[in-house]
């Protein structure tokens, strides 16, 4: 039994060691990061169902701040804040977004290093209810949520400073509800987006 827990806590002495050792060799930068946003604002009923007929193409752009960890063996986190703008019903609205994102580099070509990522991301506006009046004196108000969403994407840092991504935000759950006066029935909305980025690395 000594023999075992000996080597259970050499082997748990060895693991501490590896992984101070990766986070002592970690490079951590922080940056300044913008973008583009092209989201798909698809309408569903009370049980999640799409309704067919009323989508809408939204466009916004983002700016922040971005932390970047990357270790010697290519694995990765980035995690930051942006400040976005979203035109929604023709109504233009600032919001939040905290994106937490795993990474992959390829490290063969220093200067020239492709990534793979995948995370979460948290989205809210800064206002929260909303009313509108239609020509014809019906009226609808919606509640916005939080959005969460799966971030997939790909990218390549440039010279070790500058970054370029694509990334494809998959929503979880509806991002806001709406009443209509003129159906009387609640409504969601699910927003599903591309997100083009551009960050540089101090």
């Amino acid at each position: 039994m000594k023999f075992t827990l000996g080597k259970h806590r050499l082997w748990i002495a060895l693991l501490v060691a590896m992984i101070a050792s990766a986070t002592a060799n970690a490079q951590v930068k922080l940056g300044l990061t913008a973008g583009m946003r092209f989201d798909r604002l698809e309408r569903t009923n009370y049980n999640g169902t799409s309704v067919w007929g009323d989508d809408h193409n939204i466009t916004g752009y983002y700016f922040g701040v971005k932390t970047d960890l990357n270790t010697p063996g290519g694995f990765g986190l980035d995690f930051g804040l942006n400040f976005c703008n979203r035109n929604i019903n023709n109504d233009s609205k600032w919001g939040m977004e905290l994106p937490i994102n795993l990474k992959f580099n390829i490290n063969a070509v220093p200067m020239f290093r492709p990534y793979l990522l995948a995370g979460v991301s948290a989205y809210t506006n800064f206002e929260d209810i909303h009313f509108h009046e239609d020509l014809w004196g019906d009226s609808e108000s919606w509640t916005e949520r939080v959005e969460y969403a799966l971030n997939l994407g790909v990218g390549v840092t440039l010279a070790g400073h500058l970054q370029v991504g694509l990334t494809y935000q998959i929503p979880i759950g509806t991002y806001y509800y709406y009443y209509s006066e003129a159906d009387k029935s609640p409504y969601g909305k699910l927003a599903k987006n591309w997100v083009l980025s551009v960050a540089y690395l101090f």
